[in-house]
């Protein structure tokens, strides 16, 4: 690639002249337009053309979440705060975070573009947060507010069902104490009192 910056085997302290933003679109630029369609010294020919040579059919991720963590493999752990996750000194907010303060997440990122980073929570894809510095995106106090209430009414339902539940579980087994508490018939029987046979006399006798 003749390029501005290009380093020559022989140079030890190369200038860099280009940014990484600059830098970006061109080289994808190279590898679609010059390299896929160049002959490689190796395999002896195009690399699109040994790559469509068997019809091959990639493995594919089922959703964008799996493709997420497949590309961004920049990986963090960060605490949620009040006012968002902290990263690299911008503040990331989305309104399903409000519910999560005080709880450890993995952030994962593009360090092309930290306008946005993809929240994990136990493993499992919370939200996209944005950093609304960068983004010009905001969240009002308001819906914050809702988010955490509808957060405490479905933790409340959670609960209210886990207590009935236990209610349930605790009267039966009252219930079997109960019975296995009772005199058995045997013994009911045994405390009766036992009535004396009185022998009849004839008047001969």
């Amino acid at each position: 690639m003749n390029l501005p910056g290009y380093t020559p085997p022989k140079t030890t302290f190369p200038t860099a002249t280009m940014t990484l933003a600059e830098f970006t679109p061109l080289f994808e630029k190279f590898i679609v337009e010059e390299y896929h369609h160049r002959i490689h010294s190796t395999i002896g020919m195009q690399p699109l053309v040994r790559w469509n040579k068997n019809s091959f059919l990639p493995r594919l991720a089922e959703s964008l979440e799996q493709l997420d963590l497949l590309l961004l493999t920049v990986v963090k752990q960060r605490k949620v705060r009040r006012d968002g996750i902290h990263f690299k000194t911008f503040r990331y907010m989305d309104i399903t975070l409000a519910v999560f303060v005080g709880e450890w997440v993995t952030i994962r990122y593009d360090p092309r573009d930290l306008a946005e980073i993809r929240v994990y929570h136990n493993d499992q894809f919370l939200c996209k947060a944005v950093c609304q510095e960068l983004a010009s995106y905001t969240i009002s106090l308001k819906e914050i507010t809702r988010a955490r209430q509808k957060r405490k009414k479905e933790l409340r339902k959670i609960i209210n069902e886990k207590k009935t539940l236990l209610d349930v579980v605790l009267a039966s087994k009252n219930k079997i104490s109960k019975t296995s508490n009772l005199p058995k018939e045997s013994t009911i029987e045994s405390t009766k009192p036992v009535k004396k046979i009185k022998l009849k006399l004839y008047e001969n006798d």
